[in-house]
């Protein structure tokens, strides 16, 4: 078993109440990844099926050797299923940097992974998540993240199908 914890950070004070930090938990049986645990706090927005679903479709990424990356294709069975803006501030709290155009919303938010090693100023590993969002229904569009050198892409417009695309890449 393997834990981490993701520690929610803030452009200044805390300004916000309640803990958004993000601890997972990935249990492994004979070497391989068997269960990932996430807070109960993410099914509020993102139901067990379709997290399955998601982590299912990069089990069997596309792997290219040369720039070490892996990318995969998300199906999604209905957009109702796609989270909006306001799900993802229950989940994830206030963002670090926020930014409004005419056509989208884009959220920012960053943490560290905790390092017992470390402290709290000296963090190794951050992870920003950026989240962009319609404009006019504020319908989630697209998700990029970054976690060092570790960079994931999850395209949830749905302009022409219910399809969704995920990209991973180191």
């Amino acid at each position: 078993m393997w834990t981490y914890l993701f520690e929610k950070d803030y452009r200044g004070q805390k300004d916000e109440e309640g803990n958004f930090d993000i601890p997972i938990v990935m249990l492994f049986e004979k070497d391989k990844l068997n269960e990932i645990r996430f807070p109960e706090r993410f099914l509020k927005v993102l139901s067990k099926p379709l997290l399955a679903r998601m982590f299912e479709s990069m089990g069997s990424a596309e792997i290219n050797e040369w720039n070490r990356s892996a990318s995969s294709k998300f199906e999604g069975k209905d957009s109702m299923e796609i989270p909006k803006k306001e799900q993802v501030t229950l989940v994830l709290g206030k963002p670090f940097y926020n930014k409004d155009s005419k056509s989208d919303s884009i959220f920012t938010y960053k943490y560290n992974l905790k390092n017992d090693a470390t402290n709290s100023k000296g963090k190794q590993f951050n992870l920003w998540i950026k989240f962009a969002f319609n404009q006019l229904d504020e319908r989630l569009l697209k998700v990029d993240g970054n976690f060092s050198r570790l960079k994931v892409s999850m395209d949830f417009n749905i302009e022409n199908s219910d399809e969704s695309k995920t990209k991973i890449s180191k």
